[in-house]
């Protein structure tokens, strides 16, 4: 599936950089500016953690072969299966009625 943030199960590498480099901005800018709601300025740096995670993980999962977004190749696999069997239940039940 492709989509302008993600392509092929991952983020796209503009997304990546794009998370990074708003995380880089929000750490320092909430940590320098000071904002009155103490409140407000801990989960903007938390977001800019969060963003700086996502954005280096889900570019170490690329590395890896991982898929962040979309089905698992063992899933598929599974449904293969899963489907296999209904029809070699349905044709066996087919059998038996035809027996009796």
């Amino acid at each position: 599936m492709k989509n302008r943030f993600y392509n092929n199960g991952n983020f796209t590498g503009t997304t990546q950089v794009a998370l990074i480099a708003v995380g880089t901005i929000l750490l320092p800018g909430t940590l320098y500016i000071e904002i009155k709601p103490r409140w407000l300025a801990a989960s903007l740096v938390l977001l800019g953690f969060s963003c700086i995670f996502v954005g280096a993980f889900s570019a170490r999962a690329q590395l890896s072969g991982l898929r962040v977004f979309g089905k698992p190749d063992w899933k598929k696999a599974k449904e293969t299966y899963n489907d296999q069997e209904r029809v070699k239940n349905d044709s066996h039940e087919g059998t038996q009625n035809s027996n009796r």
